[in-house]
């Protein structure tokens, strides 16, 4: 993927680049939001409230995140 990134910059320049990788990320979003929805068990629940997305992405990052990163982040920030 870094060399993919490489030529596109070198093809396109950081403008068209950055564009691309944007459109891609936001494409992708969609899917692996509802991949780690399936993996945490909700199916495909509707998150209703904050405290839903909350407990969601904190479940998303202790599963996603090396446990030495995700215990570093501070709990105000968490706990918010």
């Amino acid at each position: 993927m870094m060399r993919c990134g490489f030529i596109m910059l070198q093809e396109f320049g950081i403008e068209r680049a950055n564009t691309l990788n944007r459109a891609a990320i936001k494409s992708m979003s969609v899917i692996e939001a509802q991949r780690l929805a399936g993996i945490l068990g909700m199916g495909s629940k509707q998150i209703e409230n904050f405290e839903e997305v909350k407990n969601f992405l904190l479940e998303g990052m202790k599963v996603t995140l090396p446990y030495s990163v995700f215990w570093q982040i501070p709990c105000c920030c968490l706990l918010k």
